[in-house]
Parts: C-alpha cells; sequence; structure tokens
C-alpha cells in the first residue's frame, strides 16, 4: 500500500512540474507575440534567477529545536532536520534544476510566438 501511495505521489508531483512547464511556456509564448522574443528571453531570464535564487537559499539550514542560551550567542543541541547543510555542489545543482525547469519552456515559447508573430 505504501509503494502504491509512493507512485501517486510521484504522479502528482510529475503532473505539477509539467504544469508549471505549460503555464511558463503559454506566457513566453503569448509575450512573445506582443513584445517580441528578445524582451522576453531577457525578462524571463531575470524572473528564472530571481526564482531560482529563492529556492536555492530555501534548500537546507536546518532549524534548531533545542538551544542552550549562553551569554552573547545561542548553541544549538538538536536540529529538527539532522542538520542537513547543502553543501555548494548541492546548491548548484539545485539551482541549476530550476533553472533548466523553468527557462527552456520560456525559450521554446518565444522562439514559437517569433514564428507566429510573422
Amino acid at each position: 500500500m505504501i509503494e502504491i501511495l509512493s507512485k501517486v505521489d510521484s504522479a502528482f508531483y510529475q503532473l505539477l512540474i509539467a504544469l508549471v512547464v505549460y503555464i511558463f511556456w503559454e506566457f513566453a509564448k503569448n509575450t512573445a507575440e506582443e513584445k517580441g522574443a528578445k524582451k522576453v528571453l531577457i525578462e524571463g531570464l531575470v524572473w528564472c534567477v530571481i526564482i531560482c535564487s529563492f529556492l536555492n537559499f530555501s534548500l537546507g539550514d536546518p532549524t534548531c529545536i533545542i538551544t542552550e542560551n549562553e551569554f552573547r550567542s545561542s548553541l544549538c543541541i538538536e536540529y529538527k532536520d539532522d542538520g542537513f547543510n547543502p553543501t555548494y555542489t548541492d546548491r548548484a545543482t539545485d539551482f541549476l534544476y530550476y533553472f533548466i525547469l523553468l527557462y527552456v519552456p520560456i525559450i521554446v515559447g518565444a522562439i514559437q510566438g517569433r514564428r507566429s508573430r510573422r
């Protein structure tokens, strides 16, 4: 039963990713028809960097459950999520994963919007 729920959860996650990709593609295509592909690519790049940076900064940084307060600082005794601290490689791969996931549909949508504009 747990394996079935795991597969269903994975399917919903993949559908959510497909929905986000479709929304970014459709928005880029419609905007490229109005404003042009170059403007869409530049604005999309800026927005993707902002979104991916936010997602990257939210990776890791464990929550402290039990602290021991000292005179000038506090010391964490127990972490909520076993003290996961992501490395630079983890952060870089997380950033690139979300960047590719969000920016490739913008590129494709901008190209299709430019073609339909002509």
